[in-house]
This record gives structure tokens, sequence and C-alpha cells, in this order.
């Protein structure tokens, strides 16, 4: 049985743009885009990472990760002003990053080994139910590297308490590692303390100013590389009022680059999440 079909026809109706149809396409090309948002979750699963979340206060304080994040928001405008010993900060953090993240891949890598040096058994490493939830919103580059370095080591306190548990490695070898990682991470945490707000520029260096001869007695000689700008870190911001081929002109997501954001890492934490992992191992 077959069926004919009649030919449908199509017709397209074209209508003049009237002049002020055309002046709202134009206004609409012109209008910039704001500035791009994006949401990032840290997920910690042991306790000994969650310490060094938000660090401890006191005599014996300890710079955590939020605390890092904000001061270098202070860091980071600064060296957008010239500043030549913020520069130098952002140099010697990235330093001792890439170093602390080398270690504790290390001895991740070693712990991992023998996790899975058991023949036929295999072990999975441990995790909570419960881990705590952390949006992470940093103003710049260098509180994502840190929040990076806190989940290396998170990753490692697993492994070693993992390792603990199934009685592959003894509680003072499992405290000595996170100990030692644990360290490593609270030296890169409190390299920001070391710089001071002196409002100084690379002409007041060479210049030899009076308020660079403070901040030298403060903060110790500055190298000539980085006062030349030959040596700069990689995610340095480009400085206000001066070319620099070696650093990309990007603002950034969340205008990172823009003087007026005034706090550099805001986080919020999920409390109703308790860590259960690793209760006999003190930091």
């Amino acid at each position: 049985m077959s069926t004919s079909t009649a030919p449908i026809e199509s017709t397209v109706q074209v209508k003049k743009t009237s002049r002020s149809t055309s002046s709202s396409f134009s206004a609409s090309a012109q209008q910039q885009p704001g500035a791009l948002r994006n949401q990032t979750r840290l997920e910690i699963q042991t306790r000994q990472a969650q310490f060094l979340l938000g660090g401890r206060t006191g005599p014996r304080g300890i710079i955590g990760l939020l605390q890092f994040g904000r001061r270098l928001g202070d860091i980071y405008q600064a060296v957008q002003r010239d500043d030549p010993y913020a520069d130098w900060t952002l140099l010697r953090i990235e330093e001792s990053i890439d170093a602390a993240k080398a270690f504790i891949h290390e001895k991740n890598t070693a712990t991992a080994k023998a996790l899975n040096a058991l023949g036929s058994m295999k072990i999975e490493l441990a995790r909570t139910e419960e881990p705590a939830l952390v949006d992470l919103a940093f103003g710049t580059p260098y509180g994502f590297m840190g929040a990076y370095l806190l989940s290396d080591f998170d990753e490692l306190s697993r492994s070693v308490l993992t390792a603990h548990h199934c009685a592959i490695i003894d509680r003072r070898q499992a405290g000595e590692l996170i100990r030692a990682c644990g360290s490593a991470v609270r030296r890169v945490y409190q390299l920001p303390a070391a710089w001071r707000r002196t409002d100084i520029t690379r002409d007041d260096v060479r210049k030899g100013s009076d308020a660079a001869a403070d901040a030298a007695q403060l903060m110790g000689a500055l190298p000539v590389a980085v006062l030349d700008m030959r040596q700069r870190a990689k995610f340095a911001p480009r400085i206000a009022g001066r070319p620099d081929a070696s650093v990309a002109s990007v603002t950034g997501i969340g205008s990172v680059a823009r003087n007026e954001q005034s706090d550099a890492a805001n986080a919020r934490i999920d409390t109703s999440a308790k860590i259960d992992m690793n209760a006999n191992l003190k930091d």
C-alpha cells in the first residue's frame, strides 16, 4: 500500500530591520561581559589536613591555608604596585611549594609501594564517610596552589594511616612521616609572614631611598635578578605601568588582578562533617 504526500511549501518572511533594532544590536555588541566566577571545593579526609586548613592561634600559633590565602592577597596587590620585595616573596613561595610537593610525592610514592607489595592482598586507602567540605574562593592563584599542597598532604596522611592500621608501618614511622610532611606544608604557609608592607617600588631601591634601606633591614638584601625583573614567579601578576613580556596580561578568574579586591581568601566549612579517621596519632 502506498501513500502520496503533498509537498509542503515553506515560506520565509523577511522583515526590514528598523533603526531602533539595529541600534540595540550595536549596543549589545559593545557591552562588556562581567568578571568570570568559578566554584572550587576541597574535600578533606583526615584530621591532620583539617588542622592545617585553619591553623592555630595563640603563642604557638600555626598559619593555616586560609590565613595563607588572605595574606597572599596583600602581597599580590603589592606586586602590582611594583613592590620588589613582594615580587621576591612570590618567587620564594613558588619555589617552596614545588619543593614541598616533591617531598610529599616522594613519601607518598614509597608508602603506596609498600601497600601494593603484598602479593595477593589488595588494600584500599581508608576513607572517611563524612569528609569535611570546604568551598574555596581565593583572589590569587597562590591560594589555590596552597590548597593543592594541602590536598597532597591529605592524600599522604590517608596512605600513612592506612599502612599503619594494616601493620605495614609502625606507629613511630607513621608519626614521623606525617610530621615531616606537615612541617613542609607549614613552612610554605609561614612564608608570607616574612613580607612587610613598606609601599616602596623598584625605583626607590635603585635610588637608595631611606624607605628602601628600611625594607632591606626588615627583609634582607634584594637579589639583583629580582630588582631587574629578570627573575619572577611563574604566576606573578603584571606590574602596573610596566611592560612585561614574561608574564601574560591576564586579569584572571574572579578579577584576581583588581586592586579593589580586599579579601583574598574566603572559605565556608561544612562543620556538620566529622572526621573519624585516625584517632590515635597526634599531629
